[in-house]
């Protein structure tokens, strides 16, 4: 039904009307949330549209068909709605779906860490870094990760104990890491680490 107003009929309000109801009973059904997604792009609608689709994620039968919904439920706020609050509660609901899964976590947590430094929250963006070293399987990745780390909580936080031990993880990936043994080398001298630095 919603397929003929929309093709056929040329009736949104309609169509929408059916896809609000339907996307819900069904999930998974990606055709019905697409043509969700086109109709209430169409009639502007996007935080009705948004709470359809979270009404569906609730539903969903796999926790990854749940993050995938969400994923786009806070893309809709942040970038249709203009709703930052609303995004970040959404993607943190992600994280919340399984914290141990890469999947469904990475993604979440790098757009928070885009919403934490564009909004300057220098705490949840640590944060949001530590979630994605704790999953990144790429090394390279995770060295960087653990680099912005090391920098953000030594220069923003004044955290120099999570400064170094982010440098320290850093450097069990490559011992010879010149970043890191630099960092390290500093940090020991500024906490007067006597012992520490005599091993750098």
């Amino acid at each position: 039904i919603a397929v003929l107003r929309d093709d056929r009929m040329h009736d949104d309000e309609g169509a929408l009307a059916v896809l609000a109801r339907l996307v819900p009973e069904d999930p998974g059904d990606a055709d019905a949330r697409q043509r969700l997604l086109e109709v209430g792009r169409r009639q502007g609608v996007h935080a009705q549209v948004a709470g359809v689709l979270a009404t569906a994620a609730e539903r969903a039968e796999t926790p990854a068909l749940r993050g995938e919904i969400l994923m786009r439920v806070a893309a809709i706020y942040a970038d249709s709605v203009g709703d930052g609050e609303r995004a970040e509660a959404t993607y943190r609901r992600v994280l919340a779906i399984d914290e141990n899964d890469p999947e469904l976590v990475l993604p979440a947590a790098r757009a928070l860490e885009a919403i934490y430094a564009a909004s300057d929250r220098q705490a949840q963006l640590v944060e949001m870094l530590k979630v994605q070293v704790r999953l990144e399987p790429d090394v390279p990745a995770r060295s960087h990760l653990l680099g912005r780390l090391g920098e953000l909580c030594d220069t923003a936080l004044g955290d120099r104990a999570g400064a170094i031990e982010a440098w320290r993880a850093r450097l069990e990936d490559d011992p010879q890491d010149p970043a890191a043994l630099a960092a390290l080398d500093g940090l020991y001298e500024r906490t007067e680490a006597w012992s520490e630095l005599v091993g750098v």
